[in-house]
């Protein structure tokens, strides 16, 4: 178990937000922990693919590999 000390007007922020949608403070938190994670691993791997981006298509080369160019 976390103990995260939080300023007294963010306490009061998620109180409300709580009970405005009728979830726990800890559902929550444990909520805002997942998703930012989450980020962190999609941002990583969004880094990882600029290190080496392969092969960049032109708009035209994109056009015609999917049929789209009229």
């Amino acid at each position: 178990m976390l103990m995260v000390p939080l300023s007294p007007e963010i306490e009061k922020s998620l109180h409300a937000l709580a009970e405005e949608r009728g979830r726990s403070e800890t559902d929550i938190i444990r909520e805002l922990v997942e998703q930012y994670i989450e980020d962190q691993e999609d941002i990583r791997a969004a880094e990882e693919v600029l290190k080496a981006p392969g092969r960049i298509w032109t708009m035209e080369e994109v056009e015609r590999e999917f049929g789209l160019d009229h």
